[in-house]
């Protein structure tokens, strides 16, 4: 009996991305699929708990490589798959376990996974790595702090371990999704009871945002893809009136850089740009190794929340110029770059130059990365004397 549930608990798991690969039949999702993936996990759960004879059935019943995908499947869950009171590989080793491995293997369910498990990969062109940590997980749901008059936006669900808990404790959970598989295996997850308060979209968040989401105000709980962080925070600043804070898990480089401080050395144009519309507080790291595939750098979950209003009231596109135009030049003294830097060129009227602006008198060789906000909203209106600076 142990084995025999242990087994089910191995198909129940690859069943769930059976369910993904039925609804995700685009071509290009195939020849995404990275070899390095595979290889990162060639010491696998079934490995270490499948005698020698089980291994060469399922070969036999799937096929070599079919077979090498189960076993890449099962890394990283060997939680959930142990065979109890058989030690290990002995526990597959008697004449009825044998039975059960081969009508386990020959059953319908399983054999509709191999047939379609082919069509099934984590698309690195989504920036798809699922989280695979409880622990994260939980703290996450923490910070969220929901209640059942909280409205959320999840993007990227992945294979819903974050959905799930979001669907249960909120009054609506709207999921923005690029990959129709994964978004429709994690609509059929969701619980009867939950169902009713959960709608999914089918959309690339970089060309939609939060157009489609049908409630006012919100808070946005995810586990960010991350090629999509930069786009994600100009959308929330975009639409900071109907965002009532995030709790998001970006890349940790990312996160830093969204909060540093001036004279740092990764304080830049995106630092500026998001401290000037919202408030960014880290909130924990996360090891790379929480997420399968382990992706090559680590994570944090920050906490987002919109001011209330910019720091400062001005004309945000000149403003925005500037502290571009501050950054075009790394390294380069900010007099310079403010001569140089394409964006401010074929302004009408010309902006003046720093040569006739004090500050420079007292600051000529200060760069870009030294300028606080404040000091920043100072050369902005030398600069742009002669300009309607709202």
């Amino acid at each position: 009996m142990p084995v025999t549930l242990s087994l089910w608990a191995l198909v129940n798991l690859l069943l769930i991305r059976a369910d993904v690969s039925e609804d995700n039949n685009n071509e290009d999702s195939r020849r995404e699929r990275s070899r390095s993936d595979f290889d990162a996990m060639t010491t696998t759960t079934m490995m270490k708990h499948s005698s020698t004879a089980g291994l060469r059935l399922m070969h036999r019943l799937t096929g070599r490589s079919a077979g090498r995908r189960i076993r890449i499947a099962t890394a990283g869950i060997s939680n959930a798959i142990s065979c109890s009171g058989g030690g290990g590989a002995r526990g597959l080793r008697g004449g009825g376990a044998a039975k059960q491995l081969r009508e386990s293997l020959s059953s319908g369910p399983f054999q509709r996974l191999m047939s379609s498990y082919k069509k099934l990969s984590q698309r690195k062109s989504l920036g798809q790595v699922f989280l695979r940590n409880q622990g994260v997980l939980n703290q996450i749901l923490q910070h969220a702090n929901l209640s059942n008059e909280t409205d959320v936006v999840e993007i990227g669900c992945g294979l819903g371990v974050l959905t799930l808990p979001l669907a249960k404790n909120s009054r609506s959970l709207v999921i923005i999704e690029s990959d129709s598989g994964f978004l429709n295996a994690t609509l059929r997850k969701v619980p009867l009871e939950d169902k009713e308060r959960v709608s999914g979209q089918h959309s690339d968040f970089t060309k939609v945002g939060f157009r489609n989401v049908p409630v006012e105000r919100f808070v946005v709980v995810t586990n960010l893809p991350y090629q999509i962080s930069t786009a994600f925070i100009q959308t929330v600043i975009a639409e900071r009136s109907r965002v009532e804070r995030c709790v998001a898990m970006v890349q940790k480089d990312f996160a830093e850089r969204l909060a540093a401080p001036p004279g740092n050395k990764i304080y830049g144009s995106l630092s500026v740009f998001a401290q000037f519309y919202l408030e960014v507080k880290p909130l924990f790291d996360v090891s790379r190794e929480s997420f399968s595939p382990v992706p090559k750098v680590d994570s944090q979950v920050i906490a987002i929340k919109p001011r209330s209003k910019p720091l400062f009231d001005l004309n945000e596109d000149l403003f925005f110029r500037l502290v571009r135009s501050a950054f075009w030049g790394r390294r380069k003294k900010l007099a310079k770059c403010i001569r140089d830097a394409p964006l401010m060129k074929g302004l009408d009227p010309p902006p003046r130059k720093p040569s006739e602006c004090s500050f420079f008198e007292f600051h000529p060789n200060v760069r870009g990365e030294d300028l606080s906000i404040a000091q920043f909203v100072e050369v902005y209106k030398q600069i742009f004397a002669g300009y309607n600076n709202t």
